[in-house]
């Protein structure tokens, strides 16, 4: 199409406002299409949707292809070279597609781990049971049994009502 050579659902205009490259569906290379990050409006809403110039939004270490489910790149429209998209022998199992996480919330189970860690860990982004609570020190270094604080602050748990 003649304003939309790339094939993305953006016009070129649309394009030159978000910044994004008319001629790369995917301009950064997360395997979603620039269209389908910002949606048919071309305005991104930072709350729903994904930034077609950041290839993880959420910056939890899975791009945001692999978070929705997609493990394959977009069709390459002009046939001028494959597309990078999300590459499975580099985020691995990151998500499995019938579960993916949430693009624009980096810790998608909310139990204070990214999904980036989780997966690295083994454990799900999904299920907010399995993280294990970091643990910050006297005077903010290094992990402990939950114990110790600084001198003269609360503990937070039990501030938090848990313990």
């Amino acid at each position: 199409p003649g304003d939309d050579p790339d094939g993305d659902g953006l016009t070129n205009v649309v394009e030159a406002g978000l910044g994004t490259d008319h001629y790369d569906p995917d301009t950064d290379d997360d395997g979603l299409s620039d269209g389908v990050e910002v949606g048919p409006d071309g305005v991104r809403d930072p709350l729903t949707e994904t930034n077609p110039l950041d290839a993880d939004t959420d910056d939890d270490g899975i791009q945001d292809g692999t978070e929705r489910g997609v493990t394959q790149g977009i069709p390459d429209p002009d046939r001028a070279g494959p597309l990078q998209g999300t590459n499975p022998s580099i985020v691995a199992a990151a998500a499995d597609p019938d579960t993916p996480s949430i693009p624009v919330l980096p810790d998608t189970d909310g139990g204070g781990v990214l999904d980036g860690e989780e997966v690295d860990n083994g454990t799900d982004p999904l299920d907010p049971s399995d993280d294990v609570e970091p643990e910050i020190g006297a005077y903010g270094g290094g992990r402990t049994n939950g114990c110790a604080n600084a001198p003269g602050l609360p503990d937070l748990r039990a501030l938090l009502g848990r313990r």
